[in-house]
């Protein structure tokens, strides 16, 4: 009998830690580790038995309540076939609860394996990613390429955890046994840091900086060096300050724009052709305004002397050429007209044919690429000029559909399968100018929830949630917190428990850091089990 109970307790443990260290490798990894678990569950025997004491564990009560909501809402959908589809997805949200919490809890050595191993995997994968960006993929690949397996918005949660998990090794735990783990864990740290600066992922970098704010309590907390304080505050202040004076100098180029006097505008170019009438408002570059200066017959005449791809064509990015033309003239403040374009470098050229509309983003790591392009959406949405392929415009659009979804079904919702078919019946209409490939649901969970489940649904889903993390605030415990928050801020900008790999990750380290807030004096017992 005690064979048989030690060795379903190690099939338990390196079942996780398969888990931990191959989730971010793609979804072929995550359904085996899942179905492992879900196997490992079955076999183990005493199904009953452990199903009760998942039930009457607090910390379990968030997961179960979103797998009991799909189930409610499988029953009440009239779309069977798509609720069907989803039902695999969800499988997660009780898989990994069921096998957490219905176990005793792990020796606290083996969960400290768990995650240092889920940082080393992790690290593994970060520079094979790397190396695939770097030299396999083509130079005009956006940066959020970098995620190969999945969202890069969900990649940089993964990155933030392993920083959180790290620091906490480092400050809280001290469980880094030797000087070289130490080094080795700064080094992870500071490639960690680096890689998520390269990814151009705004909610990875928000994320971020709540890390920062995080790892700065929890430093501050546990350190009585004076010295190291100050200047732990004065890395903190110097890296808010920096990041600041990025956005403030991207935001000013469209917050004060050239002023334009439009009683002086020449009217003819030095060819003597006549400029197009200037548009107000118009889009902006670099603080300069697109649409002024453009004389399309000179500018087709001169671009068709310097370059083989056709004026009216698309661009290596499958843009409309002309229009990547004009903002990149504009950007390096030059006319749309023969003589602004014969100033243009080879270089330049083929920055152009490549689809780059701003010179001065020729880096594909400009941390300050990003922020531009998000202030120069909102400043085309504002101006009602609609992309269909830019993420904020696109987003606006989705929120308004789901609130419309919403306010048709406020109770209880769609169900699970007729929120898509709902959503699209809405996009079909033509009211927000979508092509069919870009009928998405919000890109806010807590929409989604409201819209599928009602507001019934969504009031239980809140208070589960406190449920199960009330003893981790309660208990000042520090992994529980930062989760609570990664996963909060995450689902404002994401369907994140809507994919199966988001399910993944927040079901998989909420499960075990909730769990582990359970345990009493859990530091101390770390720091004296070394």
């Amino acid at each position: 009998m005690q064979d048989r109970a030690y060795w379903h307790s190690e099939i338990y443990f390196f079942s996780l830690l398969f888990a931990f260290t191959s989730i971010f490798w793609g979804k072929m990894f995550i359904s085996i580790s899942t179905a492992i678990l879900l196997i490992h569950f079955i076999i183990e025997g005493n199904i009953w038995i452990r199903i009760k004491k998942v039930f009457a564990h607090k910390g379990s009560y968030y997961f179960l309540c979103l797998f009991f909501l799909q189930f409610v809402a499988f029953i009440f959908t009239d779309n069977y076939k798509e609720a069907i589809r989803q039902i695999p997805s969800s499988l997660p949200a009780l898989v990994f609860p069921l096998a957490i919490f219905s176990r005793d809890s792990l020796p606290i050595r083996r969960i400290t394996i768990l995650l240092k191993f889920f940082v080393l995997s992790l690290f593994i994968n970060s520079l094979y990613c790397t190396l695939r960006f770097s030299f396999w993929l083509p130079s005009d690949i956006d940066a959020r390429e970098l995620s190969r397996f999945m969202s890069h918005i969900r990649y940089s949660i993964y990155i933030n955890i392993a920083i959180l998990v790290l620091f906490y090794f480092i400050i809280k735990l001290r469980s880094l046994s030797t000087k070289f783990e130490f080094v080795f864990a700064i080094i992870l740290l500071l490639w960690f840091c680096s890689f998520l600066y390269a990814m151009h992922s705004l909610t990875g970098l928000a994320l971020f900086f709540v890390n920062l704010l995080l790892c700065t309590y929890l430093f501050l907390k546990n350190n009585a060096n004076r010295g190291f304080r100050l200047l732990f505050i004065f890395i903190l202040s110097l890296t808010l300050l920096s990041s600041s004076y990025f956005i403030i100098v991207e935001l000013n180029f469209f917050l004060f724009p050239d002023k334009i006097n439009t009683e002086k505008i020449d009217e003819v170019t030095a060819k003597g052709n006549r400029y197009n009438t200037f548009v107000v408002p118009s889009s902006i570059e670099n603080g300069h305004y697109v649409y002024l200066y453009i004389c399309q017959e000179e500018a087709q005449k001169a671009w068709n002397e310097k370059s083989k791809m056709p004026f009216e064509g698309l661009d290596k990015k499958q843009q409309p050429l002309q229009s990547t033309l004009y903002r990149y003239l504009t950007s390096k403040n030059l006319r749309k007209d023969y003589q602004g374009i014969y100033q243009l470098t080879n270089e330049d050229i083929a920055n152009i044919e490549a689809g780059m509309t701003n010179y001065r983003f020729q880096s594909r790591f400009a941390f300050n690429m990003r922020i531009y392009e998000l202030c120069w959406e909102i400043n085309e949405y504002k101006n009602g000029v609609l992309h269909n392929y830019h993420s904020v415009t696109q987003r606006l659009r989705f929120i308004s559909c789901a609130l419309e979804v919403i306010n048709n079904n406020l109770l209880f919702g769609t169900g699970l399968g007729d929120l898509n078919d709902d959503m699209k019946a809405i996009y079909g209409s033509g009211k927000y100018q979508l092509p069919e490939n870009l009928w998405r649901l919000p890109h806010n969970q807590y929409l989604t929830h409201i819209a599928a489940y009602g507001i019934i649904g969504f009031t239980l889903i809140l208070i589960c949630f406190f449920i199960s993390i009330k003893n981790g605030i309660k208990q000042n415990r520090f992994l529980v917190i930062a989760w609570s928050i990664f996963l909060v801020l995450s689902m404002m900008v994401e369907d994140t428990l809507e994919s199966y790999d988001g399910l993944v990750l927040f079901c998989l380290f909420g499960a075990l850091f909730i769990k582990m807030s359970f345990f009493p004096k859990l530091e101390n017992s770390i720091t004296n089990n070394q």
